[in-house]
Protein backbone atom coordinates (compact mmCIF):
# COMPACT_ATOMS: atom_id res chain seq x y z
CA UNK A 1 0.00 0.00 0.00
CA UNK A 2 3.14 2.82 0.65
CA UNK A 3 3.44 2.66 -3.27
CA UNK A 4 -0.17 3.75 -3.88
CA UNK A 5 -1.05 6.89 -5.09
CA UNK A 6 -4.07 8.70 -3.58
CA UNK A 7 -6.17 11.35 -5.59
CA UNK A 8 -6.31 14.12 -2.94
CA UNK A 9 -8.18 16.54 -4.89
CA UNK A 10 -11.71 14.57 -5.10
CA UNK A 11 -14.10 12.26 -3.50
CA UNK A 12 -13.16 10.50 0.11
CA UNK A 13 -9.48 11.35 -0.95
CA UNK A 14 -9.97 14.91 -0.62
CA UNK A 15 -11.63 14.99 2.43
CA UNK A 16 -8.78 13.00 3.83
CA UNK A 17 -6.14 15.54 2.29
CA UNK A 18 -8.48 18.45 3.97
CA UNK A 19 -8.59 16.48 7.56
CA UNK A 20 -5.21 16.66 7.55
CA UNK A 21 -4.45 19.65 5.96
CA UNK A 22 -6.36 21.43 9.44
CA UNK A 23 -4.72 18.68 11.93
CA UNK A 24 -1.17 20.28 11.23
CA UNK A 25 -2.44 23.31 12.56
CA UNK A 26 -3.68 21.73 15.36
CA UNK A 27 -1.17 20.42 18.13
CA UNK A 28 -1.83 17.37 19.58
CA UNK A 29 -1.14 18.37 23.19
CA UNK A 30 -3.81 20.68 22.42
CA UNK A 31 -7.11 17.97 22.43
CA UNK A 32 -7.45 16.26 25.39
CA UNK A 33 -7.05 12.11 25.66
CA UNK A 34 -10.36 11.34 24.56
CA UNK A 35 -10.28 13.49 21.41
CA UNK A 36 -7.19 12.60 20.46
CA UNK A 37 -8.04 8.73 20.60
CA UNK A 38 -10.78 9.48 18.50
CA UNK A 39 -8.78 11.87 16.19
CA UNK A 40 -6.39 9.08 15.74
CA UNK A 41 -8.79 6.56 14.94
CA UNK A 42 -10.77 8.23 12.35
CA UNK A 43 -7.24 9.44 10.49
CA UNK A 44 -6.87 5.25 10.71
CA UNK A 45 -10.35 4.09 9.81
CA UNK A 46 -9.91 7.32 6.62
CA UNK A 47 -6.50 5.59 5.32
CA UNK A 48 -7.87 2.26 5.88
CA UNK A 49 -10.71 3.11 3.57
CA UNK A 50 -8.98 4.75 0.84
CA UNK A 51 -6.45 1.80 0.75
CA UNK A 52 -9.45 -0.55 0.19
CA UNK A 53 -10.71 1.53 -2.35
CA UNK A 54 -7.55 1.61 -3.77
CA UNK A 55 -7.53 -2.00 -4.27
CA UNK A 56 -10.85 -2.53 -4.90
CA UNK A 57 -11.68 -3.91 -1.32
CA UNK A 58 -14.15 -2.19 1.36
CA UNK A 59 -14.16 -5.22 4.23
CA UNK A 60 -16.85 -5.29 6.54
CA UNK A 61 -15.24 -3.94 9.65
CA UNK A 62 -14.90 -0.78 7.76
CA UNK A 63 -18.35 -0.29 7.24
CA UNK A 64 -18.72 -1.21 11.12
CA UNK A 65 -15.65 1.58 12.03
CA UNK A 66 -17.42 3.98 9.30
CA UNK A 67 -20.46 3.83 11.00
CA UNK A 68 -19.11 4.25 14.70
CA UNK A 69 -17.61 7.59 13.23
CA UNK A 70 -20.54 8.98 11.69
CA UNK A 71 -22.26 8.37 14.77
CA UNK A 72 -19.76 9.94 16.60
CA UNK A 73 -19.72 12.98 15.12
CA UNK A 74 -23.58 13.25 14.87
CA UNK A 75 -24.47 11.99 18.37
CA UNK A 76 -26.04 15.14 19.29
CA UNK A 77 -28.37 15.43 15.82
CA UNK A 78 -32.04 14.46 17.55
CA UNK A 79 -32.52 13.00 14.06
CA UNK A 80 -29.80 10.43 14.58
CA UNK A 81 -30.72 6.93 13.77
CA UNK A 82 -30.15 3.77 11.90
CA UNK A 83 -31.39 5.69 8.27
CA UNK A 84 -29.37 8.02 8.55
CA UNK A 85 -25.68 6.16 9.28
CA UNK A 86 -26.63 3.66 6.43
CA UNK A 87 -27.07 6.49 4.15
CA UNK A 88 -24.07 8.63 5.32
CA UNK A 89 -22.08 5.31 5.10
CA UNK A 90 -23.48 4.68 1.56
CA UNK A 91 -24.98 1.09 2.29
CA UNK A 92 -28.51 -0.29 3.15
CA UNK A 93 -30.43 -0.03 6.05
CA UNK A 94 -30.90 -4.15 6.21
CA UNK A 95 -26.78 -4.32 5.54
CA UNK A 96 -25.93 -1.90 8.24
CA UNK A 97 -28.40 -3.87 10.97
CA UNK A 98 -26.64 -7.66 9.95
CA UNK A 99 -23.05 -5.77 10.55
CA UNK A 100 -24.12 -4.73 13.80
CA UNK A 101 -26.04 -8.01 14.78
CA UNK A 102 -22.80 -9.28 13.81
CA UNK A 103 -20.69 -7.44 16.48
CA UNK A 104 -23.20 -8.63 18.98
CA UNK A 105 -25.19 -5.46 19.36
CA UNK A 106 -27.34 -3.23 17.01
CA UNK A 107 -26.89 0.60 15.89
CA UNK A 108 -29.74 1.93 17.79
CA UNK A 109 -28.18 0.12 20.71
CA UNK A 110 -24.67 1.73 19.89
CA UNK A 111 -26.29 5.28 20.15
CA UNK A 112 -28.09 4.82 23.13
CA UNK A 113 -24.87 4.03 24.76
CA UNK A 114 -22.37 7.08 23.44
CA UNK A 115 -25.35 9.22 24.42
CA UNK A 116 -25.73 8.05 27.92
CA UNK A 117 -21.95 8.18 28.37
CA UNK A 118 -21.74 11.82 27.01
CA UNK A 119 -24.77 12.10 29.88
CA UNK A 120 -23.04 10.60 32.34
CA UNK A 121 -19.75 12.52 31.41
CA UNK A 122 -21.63 15.97 31.31
CA UNK A 123 -23.50 15.37 34.86
CA UNK A 124 -20.04 14.66 36.65
CA UNK A 125 -18.32 17.77 34.97
CA UNK A 126 -18.61 21.43 37.01
CA UNK A 127 -18.19 23.20 33.46
CA UNK A 128 -21.81 22.09 32.93
CA UNK A 129 -23.46 22.63 36.29
CA UNK A 130 -25.41 25.27 35.36
CA UNK A 131 -27.23 22.84 33.04
CA UNK A 132 -30.47 20.77 34.05
CA UNK A 133 -30.35 16.91 33.60
CA UNK A 134 -33.23 17.65 30.91
CA UNK A 135 -30.92 19.87 29.28
CA UNK A 136 -27.59 17.55 29.05
CA UNK A 137 -30.37 14.64 28.31
CA UNK A 138 -31.82 17.08 25.21
CA UNK A 139 -28.26 18.11 24.34
CA UNK A 140 -27.24 14.42 23.55
CA UNK A 141 -30.51 13.74 21.70
CA UNK A 142 -33.11 12.64 24.09
CA UNK A 143 -35.82 15.09 23.91
CA UNK A 144 -38.07 13.32 26.16
CA UNK A 145 -37.04 13.64 30.28
CA UNK A 146 -38.99 11.34 31.47
CA UNK A 147 -37.56 8.30 28.72
CA UNK A 148 -34.12 9.86 29.44
CA UNK A 149 -34.62 9.19 33.67
CA UNK A 150 -35.77 5.29 32.32
CA UNK A 151 -32.81 4.40 30.28
CA UNK A 152 -30.17 6.70 32.18
CA UNK A 153 -31.63 4.48 35.41
CA UNK A 154 -31.89 1.13 33.36
CA UNK A 155 -28.01 1.74 32.27
CA UNK A 156 -26.15 3.48 35.37
CA UNK A 157 -28.22 1.93 38.42
CA UNK A 158 -29.19 5.09 39.14
CA UNK A 159 -32.34 7.82 38.77
CA UNK A 160 -32.66 11.39 38.21
CA UNK A 161 -35.78 12.54 39.78
CA UNK A 162 -37.86 15.73 39.44
CA UNK A 163 -38.05 17.39 41.99
CA UNK A 164 -41.53 19.48 43.43
CA UNK A 165 -41.00 21.77 40.86
CA UNK A 166 -40.84 19.88 38.26
CA UNK A 167 -37.08 20.63 37.22
CA UNK A 168 -34.70 17.60 36.65
CA UNK A 169 -32.15 17.47 39.74
CA UNK A 170 -28.65 15.95 39.20
CA UNK A 171 -28.04 12.34 40.56
CA UNK A 172 -25.94 12.50 43.69
CA UNK A 173 -22.41 11.15 43.34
Amino acid sequence: MSAVRFDGTGGLGAVVAGLLGSLHEVAAAELPGPALDGVQRTVGNLFAILAGEAVGLVSESVHVERARAVIDARLSDVDLGPGLVAARCGISLGHLHRLFAETGTSVSAVIREQRLQRCRAELRDARFAHLTVAEVGARWGFRNPAWFGRVFRARFGRSVALSDGGAWVRPAG
